[in-house]
């Protein structure tokens, strides 16, 4: 069994339901494309780190931290990600009638390089496990956006669960096109190797997290709340 298109195939199962959220809801379409944007730059960052203790896909341009594919699963999960909650509850964000405070992009730009120190220094100062260092580099500004925009908490949890959902329904459809593509991939001796529904059960947790602060993270930036959408 060949692997060397597996891990673009993880993109081409997100991309396809991106192009589903993005032609029938015009409304999200500047969500997503911000969230991907944001999403597809940090794929091949996190990456860096994954690769090292946590799985070793083959790529298509042959590098190990696989560039193209890393970018591209990034920018798709990004986009689905933003607008999963929104998109099945058909709602809709709109700017907030009340003024943000102008501290706002402030409290969250503070939490950039605190996340990335976690992420980073984490890994190579205290030695701890990337997936330990992921998690805590998300939950960080998570919980900043919660703690300044109560009414996200909702959209916050209903989107790690649904993306984590997503996530586990794209593994198995990659094990009907690619068996054993998990064991082939991730690197046993540094994972658990507990497999929910054939997903590793540290993925299973990083999607959860990743919906968490990815799901609340553009209304949050923008300053809009969501809404019912008109039908």
């Amino acid at each position: 069994m060949s692997y060397n298109y597996t891990y673009i195939l993880m993109g081409v199962g997100f991309g396809l339901i991106w192009l589903s959220f993005y032609f029938i809801n015009s409304k999200l379409r500047r969500e997503m494309l911000v969230m991907s944007i944001i999403f597809g730059i940090l794929g091949p960052i996190s990456n860096i780190l994954f690769i090292k203790d946590w799985w070793a896909p083959l790529t298509i341009d042959g590098t190990s931290v696989g560039i193209i594919d890393s970018a591209f699963v990034g920018f798709v999960i990004g986009g689905v990600t933003g607008v999963l909650y929104e998109f099945f509850q058909h709602l809709t964000s709109r700017k907030s009638s009340k003024l943000l405070s102008k501290n706002e992009h402030v409290w969250f730009l503070l939490m950039v390089p605190i996340s990335l120190g976690i992420f980073f220094g984490g890994f190579y100062l205290l030695h701890l496990n990337s997936f330990i260092t992921s998690t805590l580099a998300l939950f960080v500004p998570t919980v900043v956006i919660l703690w300044r925009r109560k009414d996200l908490i909702i959209d916050a949890f209903a989107s790690g669960i649904l993306l984590t959902i997503t996530a586990v329904f794209i593994y198995n459809l990659l094990e009907i096109l690619t068996p054993g593509w998990v064991n082939e991939f991730w690197q046993w001796q540094n994972t658990s190797k507990i497999i929910v529904i054939n997903t590793p059960i540290d993925d299973v947790a990083h999607y959860f997290f990743l919906g968490l602060f990815g799901g609340p993270l553009y209304e949050y930036w923008e300053g809009r709340r969501l809404a019912r959408r008109a039908r």
